[in-house]
């Protein structure tokens, strides 16, 4: 039986290493700081509460990886793919994924503010007290996704299909929804504190009548007001 490589707590900061296979190996701690770790493979393998910080991961597949806790601030992640990942409470702020394959990954507790992910196709199965404040998700699709105490402040989700996603006690504080769907959705003690809900039928949603419903109503007016002004 292959002996897995066991890396843990090394340091490997600016070195390029190229064409290796890391499949299950055991990289919690490691600090790759702009490492090249182009061209390897790193399925199953443990990264949490690794420093990757600056590290070139273009192009590469995880598959399974754990991911928690793990820091990636200004890696590169073009064209890489996530399958399967956990990435809990793992640090993201500001990426751009559109390019990154995203499936069947958990985001809880995740940090992904001011993060690009307009356009993702597969919701990740748990997007739970995830900071995705001031992040955009243009023509998302987060059905089914659970973003139970989110954070979603100035978010951008235009267009963004939120069909029967759990968004209970989010804060959606001052968040555009223009065009979105909310069909079955859960926005139970949501925080909608200026938010802004044009051409939203919000209605098709399970709220907080004595909390929600009175501000959405609201605002949806002050929308139309706007809307109406703008024609004249």
């Amino acid at each position: 039986m292959r002996k897995r490589i066991d890396l843990s707590d090394g340091i490997l900061s600016n070195v390029p290493i190229f064409t290796a296979i890391f499949n299950h190996a055991k990289l919690a701690r490691v600090k790759l700081v702009d490492a090249d770790l182009r061209s390897n493979e790193f399925s199953y393998s443990d990264f949490s509460r690794a420093d990757l910080t600056g590290a070139n991961l273009i192009g590469i597949k995880f598959i399974g990886t754990n991911f928690t806790g793990t820091t990636l601030t200004a890696a590169k992640m073009m064209s890489a793919s996530l399958v399967g990942c956990t990435l809990v409470k793992v640090i993201l702020i500001g990426f751009d994924l559109r390019t990154v394959e995203l499936d069947g990954l958990n985001f809880t507790e995740a940090n992904l503010s001011q993060t690009i992910l307009s356009g993702m196709l597969n919701a990740p199965k748990s997007l739970v007290a995830i900071n995705l404040n001031g992040a955009k998700l243009h023509h998302a699709d987060l059905t089914n996704a659970n973003l139970t105490r989110a954070r979603m402040r100035g978010a951008e989700l235009i267009k963004a299909n939120c069909s029967y996603a759990n968004m209970s006690s989010v804060d959606m504080t001052g968040a555009a929804f223009a065009g979105a769907i909310f069909h079955q959705t859960i926005l139970i003690g949501a925080t909608t504190t200026n938010a802004r809900f044009e051409n939203v039928d919000i209605g098709q949603a399970f709220h907080d009548i004595d909390k929600n419903t009175h501000e959405i109503e609201s605002l949806q007016h002050k929308d139309s007001l706007k809307e109406r002004k703008g024609k004249k």
